[in-house]
């Protein structure tokens, strides 16, 4: 367990009109599992990783080896009706997996301590968002 503790909170924007539009994906992630085909979720999956591990290296410092044991705080920042709570957790899967083996070392109970996931409904597109803190316990 490394000395000092390690946290991070990082701000990942929406992806833009146009990009999102070529990519075929949504400008947040999407809040169901059954609204994509295979293929589209596998790229989904890969730009929302990517996304994911850019925000960080721009905003933090990772950590010398993945943690053993953290807490994770995910706020999902839209316009609209807020989403129900179960769809929140899923529109946040492909961030968490993209800190398996890199921030964390798995995604499982026994590693991830407390998972805590919101849904802010703001006025314009434009404060659209999500935020994610991470502290290693």
């Amino acid at each position: 367990m490394p000395s000092e503790r390690y946290s991070f909170t990082v701000t990942i924007d929406p992806l833009e009109p146009h990009v999102a539009k070529k990519l075929g994906v949504s400008q947040l992630p999407v809040l169901q599992a059954d609204v994509m085909q295979r293929w589209t979720r596998k790229r989904y999956r890969e730009v929302w990783a990517a996304r994911t591990q850019l925000a960080i290296m721009c905003q933090t410092k990772a950590p010398a080896e993945p943690l053993k044991s953290a807490e994770i705080t995910a706020i999902r920042f839209c316009t609209g009706t807020p989403p129900d709570w179960p769809n929140v957790v899923y529109s946040f899967k492909p961030i968490i997996d993209s800190l398996v083996g890199w921030i964390i070392e798995d995604d499982n109970p026994s590693v991830l301590l407390s998972e805590k996931y919101y849904s802010v409904r703001v006025r314009t597109k434009a404060e659209q968002r999500l935020e994610i803190s991470l502290v290693g316990v």
